[in-house]
């Protein structure tokens, strides 16, 4: 299933534009950021004859938080780590206290894990695999 995604910055404002082509589904997000908070709504609209007409056409809102400035990455940054599990933030970690950590369990596998600068995203277990099949590669 191929997603096409488009964005659009306006000083201030921030349009996100989702489609899955296959459902002829199409999500907008339009928000405002101030700081490092943004909020907005969502419309979903889909032309899919198989979902129900009253499912065809959606309007929310929405917020979120911004993880990092809207800035290049800081190359300072770019062996750091950062855990985000159940609503809190755990960084930077230095990459060897976060591979301690990682490999005594101290977060649960599907925590969300942010890489050079919180510009690269993964997931604690996929972190963790990298690291065994890096030692079994040395052996």
């Amino acid at each position: 299933m191929a997603v096409c995604s488009k964005v659009q910055l306006i000083i201030g404002q921030v349009t996100i534009t989702t489609a899955v082509p296959a459902a002829r589904v199409a999500i907008t997000w339009r928000g405002t950021i101030l700081g490092s908070d943004l909020a907005g709504e969502y419309v979903v609209r889909c032309d899919n004859p198989k979902v129900k007409e009253a499912s065809r056409h959606q309007v929310g809102v929405w917020s979120c938080k911004l993880v990092r400035p809207l800035s290049a990455p800081n190359p300072d940054e770019a062996g750091a780590a950062w855990v985000y599990n159940d609503g809190t933030e755990e960084g930077p970690l230095t990459a060897e206290t976060f591979d301690q950590r990682l490999k005594a369990g101290e977060w649960p596998q599907n925590a969300i894990v942010g890489l050079d600068d919180r510009t690269t995203w993964s997931t604690v277990l996929a972190c963790l695999e990298k690291i065994i099949a890096l030692a079994a590669a040395r052996n």
